[in-house]
C-alpha cells in the first residue's frame, strides 16, 4: 500500500511540475516562480521516496503523527501563499489605480484643449 501511495506521490510531483515547466514556457510563471513551484515539486517526490524524513522531522518537534505533521506544514504553506498573493493583488491593484487615473487625466486634458 505505501508504495503504490510512493508512485502516487512521485507521478503528481512529475506532473505538477511538468505543467509548472510549460507554464513558464509559455511566459504564465516567472524564473522565482519556476525556482520555487520546482523546489516544492522535488521536495514532494524526495518525501515521497524517503517518507521516513518525516516520520523523523515530526517526531523531533513532537508531533506525533505523520498526517498531523503534514496537516499543520500544509496550512502554514497556504497560510504564506495567500499571504504572498494578497500582497500580489494589492501591487496589481495599486498599478492599476494609477493608470485609471492617468488615462482619467489625459481624457480631461484633451475636452479642455478641444474647447
Amino acid at each position: 500500500m505505501v508504495l503504490g501511495i510512493q508512485i502516487l506521490g512521485i507521478l503528481f510531483a512529475l506532473a505538477m511540475f511538468y505543467l509548472t515547466f510549460h507554464g513558464f514556457k509559455r511566459n504564465q510563471t516567472s524564473k522565482q516562480g519556476l525556482a520555487l513551484w520546482g523546489g516544492i515539486w522535488l521536495i514532494v517526490i524526495i518525501l515521497s521516496i524517503f517518507p521516513q524524513i518525516i516520520s523523523g522531522v515530526g517526531g523531533k518537534l513532537s508531533v506525533t503523527g505523520t498526517i498531523d505533521f503534514l496537516t499543520l506544514i500544509g496550512f502554514a504553506f497556504f497560510l504564506v501563499l495567500m499571504f504572498y498573493l494578497h500582497q500580489k493583488v494589492n501591487k496589481t491593484e495599486n498599478k492599476l489605480e494609477k493608470l485609471v487615473r492617468t488615462i482619467a487625466y489625459k481624457e480631461v486634458d484633451k475636452k479642455e484643449k478641444k474647447k
